[in-house]
C-alpha cells in the first residue's frame, strides 16, 4: 500500500515538473482585410520560455474608395453667342469683348455691372487742369505671353496700327479711342509718320494730348489694348485677314489667355497665359463653340456638350435651376431703327413721318407681351431713366394720329416705299423675331410696307453701314459713360458719306461738345437729360426699347461671371479663377 501511495506521489512530481518544462501557448490573432489580405502580428514577449504560436483568422470587410481621377479643366462655352458675342478681334467689331479681353487687356474695363470704369493695365492715371492733357500710368508687372514686358510703346504701337490710313479693321472702337487726339487727323491722312498727340513719357507712362477737354477720357479706353511690338508681323492692312489673332507660334497677348487652335466657323480654344499679371488660370483651356443660332447652343448647353450660353429671357423659365446658374442685368442696349437718309425715300426727312411711325407702333404692348415684361420703352438713346427729363412725348400707341401726321406731311404711305429693315443673328432670336413682325403689323396698318432681314455676321459687317443700308435693326453702346457720341455728329458716315441727316442744324454738334467736356458728374448727367429730350424732340432714329438680358451656366463651374454688357463690355470677369468641380 505505502509503494501504490508513493508511486502516485511520485508520478503527481513528474507531471508537475513535465507542465513546468512545458511550452508556453500565446493565442494570437490575425486580422485579414478585404479585397487586399494583411496579416497583424501582436508582439509576443518570450520569458525563457518555448513559444509555440497558433493563429486563428478573422475575416474582416474593409470597402476601399478608388482614389477619383481628377476633373477635366476645359470650360466650353458659346461665348460667341448672342447680340454681344460678334467677333473677338479687338477694335474690329462691335462685340465680342467679352473673348477678346481673355487675351488682351484694355487700359480701363467697365465694372462688373456696367454702370462705371476701372483700372485694367493702366492702374491710375490723372489730367491736367483743363482736361486736356492725360497721364496713364502701366502696371509694372503685366508681361506679354512671350515673357516680354507690356510697355507704354506698345500702347503707342497699338494706337498708330489702328489709326494708320491702311487699317481695314471696323472704325467705331478706333475713333472712339484716338480720334481725338492731337495729329489724330493728320495721321489718318497719312501726312504725318505718327500720332503727335500720344506720347511715351517712359517705360511704363503714357501721354495722350486731346483737341478738345475730356474730363472722362479714361471712360473711352476700355476699347483700347495694347499690342505687342515685338511680335506682330502683319501691315495694317492686314489687320481682317491675317491669321495672327488665332495661330499659336505667332499670337502674344497680355491677358489670362492666349490662342490654342481656331478652325472656322466650328470653335476657337485658348490656353493659359501663364504670365497673366493676376496670376495663371485654373482652367488648361478654355473653348468658344461656334453656333448658328441660340436655339443649338441652348440644346447644347442642356444636353451637357457646353458650360455656358446667353439665353433669351423665353428660355430662362425652362432652365433647371438647380444645373444651372442664371446670371443677369439691364444690357445697356437701346434698340432703335437706325436710318440711312442717302438711300431712302426724300419724305423720310420730315419729322412728321418719323413721328407717325412711333404713333403706329404699340411699343408698350410689345414690351409687356411678346418680349415678356423684360423690356421697357425708351423715349430717346439714353438707357437710365434717372437721367430723363421733364417734358418727353411718350408717343402712346395712336394709329388714328399716326395717319394724321402722314396727312399733315403730305405724305402718301406709299411714297415712302417698302422699309428694307436688316438686323444679325444676335437679334434672330424668336421674342426678337415676334417683336420685329408685330411692328411690321403695325406699320401695315397705317399703310407703311416692310420687309425683315436677319443676316449672319459676315453678312451684316459687310451691309451694315454701306451706301445701300437702310434701316438696321440694332442695338448700341448705352453704359452711363460709354454713349457713342459720334453716331449723332453731322461727321458721322453711312460708308463713305455723311448719313445725310443734318445733325448741325438740329444743335446736336454743339450740344455733345458741352455733354463731353461737362466737368462735373453733375453736370454730366444734366447734359445728358438735354441730349435724350433733343432726341426724343427730332428724332434722327426710331427709338424703341432697352430690356434685361441673361445667360446661363453650368454650376460645375466655380467662380464664373457674366454679365450682359453692351458689345461684352470689356470687364473683368476675372476667367483666371474660374475651375471645374464636378
Amino acid at each position: 500500500m505505502k509503494r501504490k501511495v508513493f508511486s502516485l506521489l511520485a508520478m503527481v512530481v513528474v507531471l508537475n515538473l513535465l507542465a513546468a518544462c512545458a511550452p508556453t501557448v500565446v493565442k494570437e490573432t490575425v486580422i485579414v482585410e478585404k479585397p487586399v489580405e494583411k496579416v497583424v502580428k501582436e508582439t509576443v514577449i518570450v520569458k525563457e520560455t518555448q513559444v509555440v504560436t497558433v493563429k486563428e483568422t478573422v475575416e474582416k470587410q474593409v470597402a476601399v474608395t478608388p482614389t477619383p481621377a481628377p476633373v477635366e479643366q476645359v470650360l466650353i462655352g458659346a461665348f460667341h453667342t448672342g447680340p454681344g458675342g460678334e467677333g473677338g478681334i479687338p477694335y474690329d467689331f462691335g462685340g465680342g469683348k467679352t473673348w477678346w479681353i481673355k487675351m488682351f487687356a484694355p487700359l480701363t474695363v467697365l465694372s462688373a455691372d456696367s454702370t462705371g470704369v476701372e483700372p485694367m493695365l493702366a492702374e491710375s492715371w490723372e489730367s491736367n487742369d483743363d482736361y486736356t492733357v492725360w497721364t496713364y500710368h502701366l502696371r509694372k508687372d503685366a508681361k506679354w505671353s512671350d515673357g516680354e514686358p507690356v510697355t507704354a510703346k506698345d500702347v503707342k504701337f497699338a494706337a498708330e496700327l489702328v489709326c494708320h490710313p491702311d487699317f481695314t479693321g471696323r472704325i467705331d472702337q478706333r475713333n472712339e479711342a484716338y480720334q481725338s487726339l492731337a495729329g489724330f487727323d493728320q495721321y489718318l491722312a497719312g501726312e504725318a509718320d505718327s500720332l503727335g498727340g500720344l506720347t511715351v513719357v517712359d517705360e511704363y507712362t503714357v501721354q495722350f494730348e486731346l483737341t478738345a477737354a475730356d474730363p472722362r477720357h479714361f471712360t473711352h479706353l476700355f476699347v483700347a489694348p495694347a499690342l505687342p511690338e515685338h511680335a506682330i508681323d502683319f501691315a495694317p492692312s492686314e489687320y481682317q485677314t491675317t491669321d495672327w489673332w488665332y495661330n499659336p507660334d505667332k499670337m502674344v497677348g497680355d491677358g489670362p489667355f492666349v490662342a490654342s487652335k481656331y478652325v472656322k466657323d466650328e470653335y476657337w480654344e485658348l490656353a493659359p497665359n501663364p504670365n497673366y499679371f493676376k496670376g495663371k488660370p485654373r482652367l488648361a483651356k478654355l473653348i468658344s463653340r461656334v453656333f448658328t443660332d441660340e436655339t443649338a447652343a441652348v440644346l447644347a448647353l442642356a444636353a451637357g456638350e457646353i458650360d455656358f450660353t446667353y439665353v433669351s429671357p423665353d428660355v430662362v423659365p425652362s432652365l433647371d435651376k438647380n444645373r444651372f446658374g442664371i446670371f443677369g442685368g439691364s444690357s445697356f442696349v437701346p434698340v432703335h431703327f437706325h436710318i440711312n437718309y442717302n438711300s431712302i425715300a426724300a419724305a423720310w426727312r420730315q419729322l412728321k413721318v418719323r413721328q407717325a411711325v412711333l404713333y403706329a407702333i404699340d411699343r408698350k404692348a410689345i414690351c409687356e407681351k411678346v418680349l415678356q415684361g423684360t423690356y421697357q420703352v425708351l423715349p430717346c438713346i439714353v438707357c437710365q431713366p434717372d437721367i430723363w427729363p421733364d417734358g418727353l412725348n411718350d408717343y402712346a400707341y395712336d394709329p388714328e394720329k399716326a395717319k394724321a401726321l402722314l396727312a399733315e406731311a403730305g405724305v402718301d404711305p406709299a411714297d415712302l416705299g417698302t422699309m428694307h429693315i436688316t438686323s444679325h443673328t444676335g437679334y434672330s432670336n424668336q421674342p426678337n423675331r415676334d417683336a420685329v413682325q408685330a411692328m411690321q403689323a403695325y406699320l401695315a396698318d397705317i399703310g407703311i410696307e416692310s420687309e425683315m432681314r436677319f443676316l449672319d455676321l459676315p453678312t451684316w459687317r459687310a451691309t451694315y453701314r454701306t451706301a445701300d443700308m437702310e434701316f438696321a435693326y440694332r442695338g448700341t453702346r448705352g453704359t452711363v459713360y460709354g454713349y457713342a457720341f459720334g453716331q449723332w455728329l453731322s461727321t458721322h458716315k453711312i460708308g463713305t458719306a455723311v448719313t445725310g441727316y443734318d445733325y448741325a442744324a438740329d444743335g446736336y454738334d454743339e450740344l455733345i461738345a458741352k455733354v463731353t467736356s461737362a466737368p462735373s458728374d453733375e453736370e454730366y448727367r444734366k447734359l445728358l437729360g438735354e441730349l435724350c429730350l433733343l432726341q426724343n424732340q427730332t428724332l434722327p432714329d426710331i427709338y424703341l426699347w432697352v430690356g434685361l438680358r441673361f445667360g446661363a451656366a453650368n454650376k460645375r463651374v466655380k467662380n464664373f461671371y457674366w454679365y450682359p454688357a453692351p458689345g461684352g463690355g470689356p470687364y473683368d470677369d476675372h476667367a483666371e479663377t474660374w475651375y471645374i468641380e464636378d
